[in-house]
């Protein structure tokens, strides 16, 4: 009887299939359970590439402010479409393709480490973990993300085993994406630029080629990078506008610090406590447990066996290093119920991790049958527990955290009242303080004015009698800074719920437009 060989690509094309079929069975139930847009991040990440043609001043202006703009440009194909903007989909397929190639690439990696047993059990580890599954049938951008870093992992590996050009311009050009994608990226860029020089001189101990390998490697993978500052210095006149302007993550930890709620600054135990912890929850234990054991024998072997080109798997732990760093300068927060101020913020930054432990628990459990099949078992046993006593951690951010659904939850309302009462006109707003109401009232987002019209906004801001029929303040917005009291002459109040006030313009045009 002839035995059945699998083609060259036979075992990842089918391991991609299966990781196909999970990712559209988590879509679904998302969809069914309103979970795809119940993070306020996706809201926003959707109304960005959404503004994109559907603004008063469309373009790619809409596409840069604070977030990077990769994954926004990969939506607007399908967000145009009414229904894929508002079920949060057009973005679930950028994730979930994310998703399936991620998993191949741990397949692969934990193969190139340890062998196709070890391929096989971080394959599993990985692809079923419910955290994964959940965050890749959403607009977040934390899977792409992952896809990138082990694309880019994978190469360099390929690259420090083979020295060939090819798979170091397509590291390079997943790095390009990865800085495209979340600052994450701009950190880890430094760090293999600065590797791929150190491991070039000292195998090759060639000076020149070094230094043309490491200025064609590092031109590409920052190339993205250069034109972000340039972005924000053409459009903000800032190149360092995404880092410390009115809606940086450095503005939103100075009001936290204000409020005595950043309590990883300056306490670097506390950053490294929040950091794990927030791994810990993605992974559980036996994974995390496993995971750092794996690290430590396959850095062993590694030296040991002076194979240093597979030195390149331990980038896939990069994030801890960096979340640490942020979190202590005050420059990030997370925040996981074990740890006061108990609340839910950024744990699904967790999942960055996830590939590493993947690989090196499958690598180290992966020595002994008996061992790989029992870690499989009991990882997935967990991850079963989770999903059977509700304690998938990014759901429950979603649902329960800073930016999850209970903190918009009266926005919701407020934007279902404003589209039963809506009758035309243009609406003044800070749609980034108000996102969710404005993406519940449905109304076209060319009908809203709000800073990202620029010259349009000042225009409203300086006179809402002659331009907007309505106007929207939230309590800590821009807009409640001007008028205080409320726009002036001529606006009558019509709407008031917690935070959010709705004024109407009564004077005698109807239909008010902005001079642009």
């Amino acid at each position: 009887m002839k035995r059945w060989r699998v083609g060259r690509y036979g075992r990842e094309i089918a391991l991609a299939a299966i990781a196909a079929a999970l990712s559209l069975a988590a879509i679904v139930y998302s969809y069914r359970h309103d979970l795809v847009v119940a993070n306020g991040d996706v809201i926003a990440h959707l109304g960005l590439s959404r503004r994109f043609f559907d603004s008063l001043t469309p373009g790619f202006t809409q596409l840069g402010y604070v977030w990077l703009p990769i994954n926004h440009l990969l939506m607007l194909p399908l967000v145009w479409v009414d229904w894929l903007w508002h079920s949060g989909l057009a973005g679930s397929a950028v994730s979930a393709a994310a998703f399936v190639g991620s998993a191949v690439l741990v397949y692969k990696i934990a193969e190139r480490l340890a062998g196709r047993r070890a391929g096989l059990v971080a394959f599993a580890l990985f692809a079923f973990n419910p955290s994964a599954l959940y965050l890749q049938a959403t607009p977040l951008t934390e899977m792409f993300f992952v896809f990138n870093l082990l694309a880019t992992v994978w190469f360099i590996m390929e690259w420090a085993r083979t020295k060939a050009t090819k798979p170091l311009l397509l590291a390079a050009g997943f790095l390009l994406l990865a800085t495209l994608s979340r600052y994450d990226g701009w950190f880890l860029a430094l760090v293999v630029i600065a590797a791929v020089a150190a491991y070039d001189y000292l195998t090759d101990r060639d000076p020149r080629q070094t230094e043309a390998t490491t200025i064609v490697f590092s031109t590409l993978a920052l190339f993205g990078a250069g034109l972000w500052l340039v972005w924000n210095w053409v459009i903000f006149k800032n190149p360092f506008y995404f880092a410390f302007g009115q809606y940086s993550a450095k503005s939103q930890q100075r009001s936290l610090l204000a409020q005595d709620l950043l309590p990883s600054y300056h306490d670097l135990g506390n950053a490294l406590a929040q950091t794990a912890w927030a791994s810990l929850l993605i992974s559980d234990w036996v994974l995390a447990v496993t995971g750092v054991l794996g690290a430590g024998y396959v850095t062993w072997r590694i030296v040991r066996t002076r194979a240093y080109h597979l030195l390149w798997v331990l980038l896939l732990a990069f994030s801890l290093p960096y979340y640490v760093f942020n979190l202590y300068n005050g420059n990030g927060v997370i925040f996981v119920p074990n740890l006061w101020p108990h609340q839910w913020h950024n744990i699904r930054y967790g999942i960055i991790l996830l590939p590493f432990l993947a690989v090196m628990a499958a690598a180290v459990a992966a020595r002994y049958r008996p061992i790989a099949l029992l870690v499989t078992a009991l990882v997935l046993s967990e991850y079963a527990l989770q999903l059977s006593t509700h304690r998938v951690v990014a759901v429950n951010e979603s649902l329960y955290g800073f930016a999850g659904r209970r903190t918009y939850q009266d926005q919701i309302g407020d934007g279902r009242w404003l589209a039963d009462h809506y009758d035309e006109g243009l609406i003044l707003a800070d749609v980034f303080k108000v996102e969710p109401m404005a993406f519940y009232s449905h109304i076209p987002l060319k009908r809203w004015v709000s800073s990202a019209n620029a010259d349009m906004y000042a225009q409203a801001l300086k006179s809402p009698q002659t331009t907007v029929r309505w106007v929207v303040i939230r309590r800590d917005d821009e807009i409640n800074q001007r008028f205080g009291q409320g726009p002036g002459e001529g606006f009558q109040l019509v709407y008031r719920n917690g935070a959010v006030t709705v004024y109407k313009n009564t004077g005698e045009r109807p239909e008010l437009t902005l001079q642009r």
